[in-house]
């Protein structure tokens, strides 16, 4: 894989043709796998993905650019390395990218970038107020548009999984991304009361402006240095404490090796255990502790 970071006012340098992958791709969906399977084994020419990474200015000035997204740069660069991608092409756009008309797109980015076939959904659109769309594309190059994927009757789409993790439904969200929930957190140090009561946490602190389950408990995997751990993870305040501060933290069953403060954790979210309580002592809390180690173990072994 080779990647290229590159302004939206100064366009790389691109030899041959290549075989692009145009879309929103915030989370990688099933929808946003299609795409991708279609122009690994379709494609005519090297295959490449357009990733677009609005700057602050373009964010602040344009509404509609989400503030809160599924997945990082990063993850989302890996995901298409996996999927065999051989071009990464990143780029910052600023206020001015996102005021072209679809014609300016076509001639000033995506022929500059030697575009010579296209793959994306059925609906995708593009260009100032999204009134681009693949018949305009079809005009230009070889299009390849992919069906839309349905569930249960409607779109899979990156609104309606943000929807349904917001609603604290991480499990549902699950089957139309094909794969769990995910942050990536840093560990930082904690109020340790997990540790007091025989449940000790790894508080995170995240990078990616992650959008988060509802409040509440859920169970899941979380990855250290590779290895998986069945978890609890509590989003949610502690109120049993008195906390308001909005936290996500992870106990980590069988982990019983050192503090971990610095170390980068990866969370998949595999389905809700239950709501945030208020309990009235500390001995109510950890029976309701051991209920929910012993749901999450039998659910994740099931």
């Amino acid at each position: 894989m080779s990647k290229v970071d590159f302004d939206s006012s100064k366009l790389p340098s691109v030899k041959g043709p290549i075989s692009l992958a145009l879309g929103n791709f915030d989370g990688m969906h099933l929808g946003h796998a299609e795409v991708l399977f279609n122009c690994v084994y379709d494609a005519s020419y090297e295959t490449a993905i357009l990733f677009l990474k609005p700057t602050p200015e373009a964010k602040n000035t344009h509404p509609f650019l989400s503030k809160d997204v599924l997945m990082s740069e990063m993850e989302k660069e890996i995901f298409a390395t996996n999927k065999k991608i051989e071009w990464i092409l990143s780029c910052f756009a600023n206020e001015d990218f996102y005021e072209m008309t679809p014609d300016e797109f076509i001639e000033n980015v995506l022929k500059p970038l030697n575009v010579k076939e296209i793959f994306c959904g059925e609906d995708y659109t593009f260009g100032r107020l999204g009134k681009g769309n693949v018949d305009l594309l079809k005009e230009h190059f070889k299009v390849n548009a992919a069906p839309l994927l349905e569930i249960d009757g409607e779109k899979i789409s990156s609104t309606r999984i943000k929807r349904l993790i917001r609603e604290g439904d991480v499990e549902y969200a699950k089957k139309l991304l094909g794969h769990p929930y995910q942050n990536l957190g840093i560990i930082v140090p904690g109020f340790q009361r997990g540790r007091s009561l025989g449940f000790p946490t790894a508080n995170l602190a995240f990078q990616t402006p992650y959008v988060l389950p509802k409040i509440g408990v859920y169970y899941g995997l979380c990855y250290l240095s590779g290895i998986a751990y069945p978890s609890i993870i509590n989003v949610g305040s502690n109120p049993t404490f008195g906390n308001h501060e909005l936290t996500v933290e992870a106990h980590l069953i069988g982990y019983e090796g050192a503090d971990l403060y610095g170390k980068s954790l990866y969370v998949n979210y595999y389905g809700r255990l239950r709501d945030e309580h208020v309990f009235d002592d500390e001995k109510a809390l950890i029976e309701q502790l051991e209920i929910d180690r012993k749901n999450a173990l039998s659910l994740l072994a099931n």
